[in-house]
């Protein structure tokens, strides 16, 4: 999958290159409450998310402060798709389209569409149908 993902960016990934970049990596399986990464630590790794989510938060004076949310491309397809959908009502709630809050939800809305289209170029849905 990951592949998909860096041809969709760079275009074609050689052969020798995944065999490396194979063999320099570790699938894990993470429990949900386990920290990957400390406060104040450096990160020295890159993560891929295949299935689940990654939430990135800090303490500030005692406060847990939630700076994002990291999904896998499912969760993320389901939550751009439940934007495009909540956009493009927008005209109906507003009853104008000329509502400069109408025209905004409907270029994100367009922004979403390419970001899924995006995602299906680069196989990262697995869905059966979309096969070619």
């Amino acid at each position: 999958m990951i592949y998909n993902v860096i041809e969709s960016v760079i275009g074609h990934f050689p052969a020798e290159y995944k065999t490396m970049l194979e063999e320099i990596s570790t699938v894990r399986h993470i429990d949900k409450e386990y920290t990957i990464l400390e406060q104040g630590k450096y990160c020295n790794h890159l993560w891929f998310i295949n299935k689940g989510a990654v939430k990135a938060f800090e303490w500030i004076e005692g406060n847990e402060r939630v700076s994002h949310f990291f999904l896998d491309a499912k969760l993320a397809f389901a939550l751009f798709f439940m934007q495009i959908v909540y956009k493009l009502l927008s005209p109906f709630t507003v009853k104008t389209i000329k509502h400069p809050f109408v025209i905004s939800n409907i270029f994100i809305a367009v922004f979403h569409l390419l970001t899924i289209y995006t995602m299906i170029q680069a196989d990262l849905l697995h869905f059966d149908i979309l096969q070619k």
